[in-house]
């Protein structure tokens, strides 16, 4: 993957030969001359909030939360789910014990 400043997006090595004409694989001086930065994308299972540049590359600032937190946080909403079906949902640690009355 890689970022075009042009198009403020990422934008996969295919779609770069098909807009620009180039390989940025095997030129990568000239893709920089078009403003085409290697991307580094965020972990598995996390989305971008926004894009920031480090020297040569572009670096994917994650979301603080996961895929599957939004995922379940959407759930929750929509099914008005309790907060112990959510808990359930999450494999969180039972920590009843630790509640002192």
């Amino acid at each position: 993957m890689f970022y075009s400043e042009k198009l403020q997006s990422p934008i996969s090595s295919t779609n770069v030969k098909l807009l620009f004409g180039i390989d940025p694989a095997n030129d990568p001086n000239q893709a920089l001359a078009v403003g085409l930065y290697p991307l580094v994308e965020c972990p598995a299972g996390y989305s971008a909030t926004h894009y920031a540049k480090e020297s040569q590359v572009y670096r994917a600032v994650p979301s603080d939360v996961s895929n599957a937190e939004k995922e379940l946080i959407y759930r929750v909403r929509a099914t008005k789910m309790t907060i112990e079906e959510a808990a359930e949902n999450l494999k969180l640690p039972d920590t009843t014990d630790l509640v002192e009355d």
